[in-house]
């Protein structure tokens, strides 16, 4: 989720120069993973930080290991003592991080029993960070083997939802199917040191409201709640669903979400 300032907007409409990303100081990777997947997808993440200073960037990554949702939609890994990693960049130089979470944060990547997680990204200088997760296993229509995925931008602390605010997600989908159709993932990470309340409601492309009710996320808790719209109840397959998340208390909160074709597992 990107929100963007309406003058902003207009400069991209207009044509003019305008960065894809903006290096900065504090910023969040909202999920990373070493793990296998429903359908036996290899899920793995890699991260590249680049460097576009003309001083060394020294850099703190802290992973934020994924917590289980519980019966009350609560996400109680409390990450506060999280696994830090450092890295030197030189000047104009980009750190490429192949497995993030296998290699980076080995022995340390389940610390809830998922090996998947949220990272924060901490540097003196301002760097940009960009993430790719993807089937490592994937192979193509006739068999060749190769993977596919998706890349997702660091957010940093104005693309957050704070308290009393409310983020939208615009492209989800659900099937009743687990060969046919799509299902999409809700990503979320509690970005502040306090516990946050947040209320997800599902509603469908003519506006009604599929379903809705409020998670928990512990102090820089990462969670996931799969298949949203199967745990909202939605019996039929639908490609205009969207997510409106609003945070009641504590955060600020990131929020995203993966599309997942179930017949392939594209994402």
């Amino acid at each position: 989720m990107r929100r963007l300032p309406l003058a902003g907007l207009v400069l991209l409409l207009a044509g003019a120069t305008a960065s894809a990303d903006t290096p900065a100081t504090t910023q969040w990777v909202l999920a990373t993973a070493r793990a296998t997947g429903r359908g036996g997808e290899e899920f793995v993440s890699a991260l590249r930080i680049a460097n576009p200073n003309g001083q060394a960037a020294h850099v703190v990554l802290t992973y934020l290991a994924q917590s289980p949702i519980d019966g009350s939609f609560a996400a109680t890994g409390d990450n506060g003592s999280a696994p830090t990693a450092a890295a030197t960049i030189g000047p104009g130089e980009t750190l490429a991080l192949e497995d993030v979470v296998g290699d980076t944060f080995a022995g340390r990547e389940a610390a809830f029993g998922i090996s998947a997680g949220g990272i924060r990204v901490d540097s003196d200088v301002p760097v940009s960070v960009l993430s790719r997760t993807f089937v490592a296993n994937a192979r193509s229509a006739s068999g060749v083997p190769g993977t596919f995925g998706f890349a997702i931008p660091a957010q940093v602390e104005s693309q957050t939802i704070a308290r009393g605010e409310t983020g939208w997600l615009t492209y989800v989908a659900s099937s009743p199917s687990s060969s046919s159709g799509f299902r999409t993932n809700l990503i979320l990470l509690n970005t502040g040191t306090s516990t946050a309340v947040l209320t997800v409601a599902l509603l469908r492309g003519d506006g009604s409201v599929a379903g809705a009710r409020d998670y928990t996320l512990e102090r820089l808790s990462a969670a996931q709640q799969g298949d949203v719209g199967a745990s909202f109840g939605v019996g039929s397959s639908e490609t205009n669903l969207r997510v409106a998340v609003t945070v009641k208390s504590g955060g600020p909160v990131a929020i995203g979400a993966s599309l997942i074709d179930n017949a392939i597992s594209s994402i």
